[in-house]
């Protein structure tokens, strides 16, 4: 998934880091002062292992 916003939005990806962890992979494709562009990538073993949230306890969706 692709994120374009017009500031960097930190808050937003260390939340997205404390859920996931390592299942989700943030590269940063621009980061200019008036443009943010970042890629958000699922990691192949946290495809395969379902839905996790914090400590391991699921996300809730019916896809895990």
């Amino acid at each position: 998934m692709r994120f374009v916003n017009d500031r960097d939005p930190l808050p937003l990806i260390e939340q997205l880091r404390r859920r996931y962890q390592d299942q989700r992979q943030i590269a940063y494709v621009e980061r200019a002062g008036d443009a943010v562009v970042i890629d958000f990538t699922v990691h192949p073993a946290a495809a395969t292992q379902g839905c996790g949230g914090a400590n391991g306890t699921g996300c809730g969706c019916s896809g895990g």
